[in-house]
């Protein structure tokens, strides 16, 4: 599970944070020092001063004028040693980008703070009494008939099934969607560096409105399961999977969420994993389960409703409330 792959990594400068506003504020505060110094009251009360033509309350004007300036210069100084502070980390802090097929299990924790090695996941409960839909069964056989499993694409139309099938259970209210091919990453600074995960999932589960087409975007930490379709089956790919979960939860842990426990899914259409990462940011798996027999479709089945189940309870939202569908 740790062992290193091929890293896929640029190096890029990154852009001043906070320089510019610094340097704003700076220029604010040497305006104000200038136009004070020129001030006309103040260069006559100086003039009085060094004629000792001052009585007290002129005294008493120019020490509060004087200690405004003096208080100016303390404010420019500030302004200017931050300026000093972000243009040297501005210079210095340089980007590693990851991608989610390359990242290793000490990557991913660095960035994400989710925690290895990988735990085992236990059994999932039976759930007798759910089972596919009609329309579920007659499109999944109509499949076999029609599709050659040789590509992750047609393994999608499969893949897709048992998705669109659980998701649109009358329990989850409508409020899940499945999101397709959805660019996400975070990033995480250390010392002088800032590291990247970044990259695609294949399909995204979370919460949105029941609109009849959704073409918005949606910020990365509505979502609460992922999962990660792959052609063949190689160990070190499920990698892929836990790093696409854990940019999940990252960001969702990032934006304050209460619970920010992750369900992930790996298969090809024919063998099936189940992923978790829990509130505390622990990596869990089940073992692997193959769809063989027709009996299978019922077990495989609720192994999906059961990780998508489990996500939807875990992160109610009152925001994505039922709205009127769109026609």
């Amino acid at each position: 599970m740790r062992s290193k792959s091929s890293t896929a990594s640029t190096l890029v400068v990154s852009k001043p944070l906070f320089m510019d506003y610094n340097k704003q504020k700076l220029e604010a505060v040497e305006q104000k020092i200038e136009a004070l110094l020129d001030d006309h009251k103040l260069l006559e009360l100086k003039k009085k001063k060094k004629k000792r033509q001052l009585d007290e309350d002129g005294e008493a004007e120019l020490e509060q004028l004087l200690e405004k300036v003096a208080e100016l210069k303390d404010s420019a100084k500030r302004w200017f040693e931050l300026v000093k502070i972000t243009t040297k980390k501005d210079a210095k802090m340089e980007e590693e980008t990851i991608t989610f097929g390359d990242a290793t299990a000490e990557q991913i924790q660095a960035v994400t703070g989710v925690k290895f090695p990988i735990q085992d996941l236990d059994e999932f409960p039976s759930y007798e009494d759910v089972v596919p839909s009609d329309d579920f069964m007659a499109q999944y056989f109509k499949n076999r008939q029609v599709w050659c499993i040789n590509s992750e694409a047609s393994q999608r139309t499969y893949i897709d099934l048992f998705l669109r099938d659980v998701v649109a259970r009358l329990e989850f209210q409508q409020r899940l969607k499945i999101f397709c091919e959805l660019s996400m990453g975070v990033s995480n600074e250390q010392g002088s560096k800032k590291i990247k995960l970044s990259g695609r999932c294949d399909y995204t589960i979370g919460h949105t409105r029941p609109t009849a087409l959704d073409f918005g975007s949606h910020p990365n930490d509505i979502h609460l399961l992922t999962v990660e379709a792959k052609e063949a089956w190689i160990n070190k790919d499920c990698l892929q999977c836990i790093a696409e979960m854990a940019t999940v939860y990252k960001s969702r842990k990032d934006a304050g969420k209460e619970n920010c426990t992750v369900w992930g899914i790996w298969t090809n259409a024919y063998s099936w994993q189940f992923f978790l990462i829990d509130n505390d940011g622990q990596v869990y798996r089940t073992v692997m389960y193959v769809l063989q027999k027709d009996d299978d479709i019922k077990k495989i089945y609720r192994f999906v409703y059961h990780c998508v189940k489990q996500a939807y309870n875990a992160s109610p939202t009152e925001s994505c409330a039922p709205t009127p569908v769109i026609v």
